[in-house]
């Protein structure tokens, strides 16, 4: 005879039901599954992203254009959508080619120019004209284009020099080299992303010519 039945003969030696855990152990199943999915999605965004880098990035972003091909491969990689893709090809469609961007090129080979001409007379203000170039060089990035910030940072920095006594060892030439590069990271700053490109840079810079 049974403890249990000794104490209380009418408790029978049946066994109790057990707890029931399914449900739990259910949940438990069901939040593991969604993380391994979430991780999934992370993982092969990671991977698309790695193949962009090692297709269209391989000689750095200064030498990357947007191309058709490239705007397919985000649509195919599902990092942009269908209408996205689709603005994106009419604005690459009417742009203007890199080659074509001439006084936005002869600014950042007069900037340049600056940068050697200075040598080390003063590293402060050599410093700024190439965060300047810095900026100008990100302009075209579809990832890493300059924020607000920095270019309201910079811009800054040159105004300061601009109304210094370090113009005073400029000659007429730089101080106007010093004058475009201002008035650019002005515009470059009011500019939004979604229209901030070198082609309308450019297009401001014939006009300022």
């Amino acid at each position: 005879m049974s403890i249990a039945s000794t104490i209380n003969p009418n408790i029978s030696n049946t066994t109790l039901p057990k707890t029931q855990a399914a449900p739990a152990t259910s949940t438990v199943q069901s939040a593991q599954a969604d993380a391994d999915e979430e991780t999934v999605v992370v993982s092969t965004r990671a991977q698309n992203i790695q193949k962009l880098n090692e297709e269209f990035f391989a000689s750095g972003v200064k030498e990357f254009t947007v191309t058709a091909t490239f705007i397919q491969r985000l649509q195919e990689y599902n990092l942009i959508s269908t209408s996205e893709a689709s603005a994106l090809t009419n604005n690459t469609a009417t742009s203007t080619s890199n080659s074509e961007n001439e006084a936005l090129d002869t600014l950042t080979n007069k900037t340049t120019s600056l940068i050697d001409q200075l040598g080390d007379e003063d590293d402060d203000l050599s410093q700024s004209l190439t965060n300047a170039l810095e900026i100008l060089s990100r302009i075209d990035s579809l990832f890493d284009k300059p924020s607000v910030t920095e270019i309201n940072e910079i811009n800054n920095e040159i105004t300061y020099f601009k109304s210094s006594e370090v113009t005073d060892e400029l000659s007429p030439a730089q101080t106007k080299t010093l004058n475009e590069l201002s008035l650019t990271l002005s515009v470059i700053e009011k500019l939004s992303p979604n229209t901030l490109n070198s082609n309308v840079v450019n297009q401001y810079l014939e006009n300022l010519g």
